[in-house]
């Protein structure tokens, strides 16, 4: 079960990447999973692919992010 710090962070990064000015990075979803955040979807280019997992990691804190983001 994800303790509530957990959960405020996947909270946190979702609610930076539904922010971006970035359409791509507000169709991204977010999920934790065994110390980790996961990053999931489709963006256009690499670059935003590079810019969800910054984002998410200037978040994280101690948990690591792993980004399964496929780039179309």
């Amino acid at each position: 079960m994800m303790d509530q710090s957990k959960k405020e962070t996947v909270h946190r990064v979702q609610k930076a990447l539904l922010a971006s000015s970035i359409s791509d990075l507000r169709e991204l979803r977010v999920e934790h999973a065994e110390d980790a955040l996961h990053l999931h979807g489709h963006v256009s280019c690499f670059y935003h692919m590079q810019l969800a997992q910054e984002t998410a990691r200037s978040i994280a804190g101690d948990l690591a992010v792993v980004n399964s983001i496929a780039v179309r």
